[in-house]
């Protein structure tokens, strides 16, 4: 198999926790003609060598005394896409092989045009070489052409054994006297069957095409021509191309030593200008001046062409005009006529500008977002926990985002605006009050549920303590207390705590139990006043309350 190779070329691999890097080479050990491969891993290296398999394998097994083989093509990365990609850019032609018999192989390896007959339209470049037994010995056969010479070198190794010449490649192999059952342009490679058309465009086209009326039309033509129109003639009516039998088309054209000299992208019109002259620099220039002048103003045949091109007459005629003369929709006239008002009438579309949504702030907002964040009027931080993504300590807002949004623009009348200052703390390390079941941070973090367990405690105790106490006063000499407390439990009877802690009279009127209405004041308390209230010294101890003070330091381990 083939790959494509540049002197100069590099690639590195890292094995083993090694990194071996690759190196190619003019010249080897054994031919200095030829490519060399070296392989360096730190300091060491290996000798230049003819393949990238010998100079990676001999190296690593230097380093790591193994018997392992090293795939030099694997290393070099010819198995990945994007280094095949990099090393054929801007090469228009690719080598290519045909076969005339079992055993000869003809290797095409240069293309070049003439107008002489006798070389089948082959000229000064073009060249191709094959391998066959000259003398009792393997040689290669390099065939080319020079001015008006066909020319033959027959090369044993680096040696070049013999040398012909003739004013074609028919009359040149009659001088060399061998494999006389071949045409001299047969052996060139310039009448085998497998021409640039089976290499490049059989497989992705349609089988019965006349491909050859398209060089015939083009040299009769001039050196210009537009592909698309002739290939349009060349097809059936109606015919769909595909992306890939384009690809193939332009690939047998460069192929054959024509040139793609369109001024314009395909986003502009997918017509494509190729020329056949030999330089056609001039050809490129010249239709580039007329792109630029406005002369060459090529309409695509896109829905988007058709309606710049109805645009022109759009709102000249009426829409019953063109329907029936044109055969268009309605829809179609109506979009024509809103792109010449947007852009003119023909006129191409102006490109819409880019609007960027969310534009980076200035350090100057962003300070003042940080600013205001680091205030502890507005967050509290947490001792211990971290937001998963920034890896930042939480910050407990300590108001509703809609109140700390009035709080910032009242500080900061043209900074940040709402959005973004909402957004902002939704993809910050922040967390809302209603994160907090209502709390305060503290008391989200070092134990809220204390207030649960006091409600549970007065509707499971309180309310039947009072009963029990009752009943004791009137039957002095009745049912103990645990034999009282379970025919309550195995009865109809229902506690206080399903009346939410109140007793039937303030269930029925709504009237809150006293001890019930004491917890929601310490809780209203502790959501609102507490941590505005609360000042923690150097020493940990509070000066909020003694009490807080002794509690506090063991909140937090110490």
């Amino acid at each position: 198999m083939m790959y494509p190779i540049r002197i100069g070329m590099r690639t590195q691999v890292e094995i083993n926790g090694k990194k071996f890097t690759m190196r190619i080479l003019e010249g080897n050990k054994f031919d200095l003609n030829q490519p060399g491969y070296t392989c360096q891993c730190d300091s060491d290296s290996s000798e230049i060598e003819d393949n990238p398999t010998n100079a990676i394998t001999s190296l690593y097994r230097q380093i790591f005394k193994t018997q392992t083989k090293i795939s030099g093509s694997m290393v070099m990365g010819f198995d990945k896409d994007s280094i095949f990609t990099k090393l054929l850019q801007d090469i228009e032609f690719r080598p290519y092989s045909i076969s005339i018999a079992d055993k000869l192989t003809i290797m095409v390896f240069s293309l070049g045009a003439s107008k002489k007959e006798s070389w089948l339209g082959a000229g000064e470049g073009y060249m191709a070489f094959f391998i066959h037994i000259f003398r009792k010995e393997r040689c290669i056969f390099v065939q080319k052409f020079i001015k008006n010479k066909s020319i033959v070198e027959v090369w044993n190794n680096s040696t070049k054994i013999s040398h012909y010449e003739g004013s074609s490649p028919v009359e040149v192999w009659q001088k060399i006297g061998i494999l006389g059952k071949f045409q001299g342009t047969q052996l060139f490679g310039l009448e085998h069957a497998y021409t640039l058309y089976e290499y490049h465009l059989k497989r992705r086209t349609i089988v019965r095409i006349n491909w050859l009326h398209l060089f015939k039309q083009w040299e009769s033509g001039g050196n210009i021509i537009e592909i698309n129109t002739i290939l349009t003639n060349l097809y059936p009516k109606n015919y769909q191309f595909s992306d890939r039998e384009m690809q193939a088309w332009s690939s047998m054209l460069k192929a054959a030593g024509c040139t793609d000299i369109t001024p314009f992208n395909s986003e502009v019109s997918p017509h494509k200008f190729w020329s056949r002259s030999l330089d056609p620099t001039d050809d490129k220039n010249a239709l580039k001046n007329l792109f630029q002048l406005g002369f060459l103003n090529p309409y695509p045949s896109s829905p988007d062409g058709i309606r710049r091109i109805l645009s022109i007459i759009a709102h000249q005629f009426s829409y019953q005009e063109l329907q029936n003369r044109l055969g268009v929709s309605p829809t179609t006239i109506n979009a024509a006529r809103k792109y010449a008002t947007l852009n003119g009438s023909g006129c191409r579309q102006i490109k819409k500008p880019i609007i960027i949504r969310s534009p980076p702030f200035t350090k100057e907002i962003e300070d003042q977002f940080e600013a205001f964040f680091s205030d502890k009027a507005n967050v509290s931080m947490s001792s211990y926990k971290v937001d998963p993504r920034t890896n930042h300590p939480i910050l407990y807002l300590l108001d509703q985002k809609e109140s700390l949004w009035k709080r910032f623009s009242e500080i900061y009348p043209n900074g940040m605006k709402r959005t973004a200052f909402i957004r902002r703390i939704e993809d910050g390390p922040y967390r809302y009050r209603k994160d907090l079941r209502g709390l305060c941070s503290i008391c989200a973090e070092y134990g809220y549920e204390v207030f649960d367990d006091l409600a549970k405690i007065i509707r499971l105790h309180v309310e039947n303590l009072s009963v029990q106490k009752r009943f004791s006063e009137i039957y002095l000499n009745s049912m103990k207390r645990m034999a009282f407390i379970g025919q309550i439990e195995d009865g109809p009877y229902r506690y206080c705590e399903d009346l939410e802690g109140l007793c039937s009279i303030c269930a029925e009127y709504g009237y809150e139990n006293k001890l019930l209405q004491d917890v929601e004041l310490i809780i209203r308390y502790m959501k609102r006043e507490y941590v505005c209230e609360i000042s923690i010294e150097s020493n940990g101890h509070t000066e909020h309350d003694e009490y807080i003070g002794h509690c506090l330091p063991y909140a937090f381990g110490e």
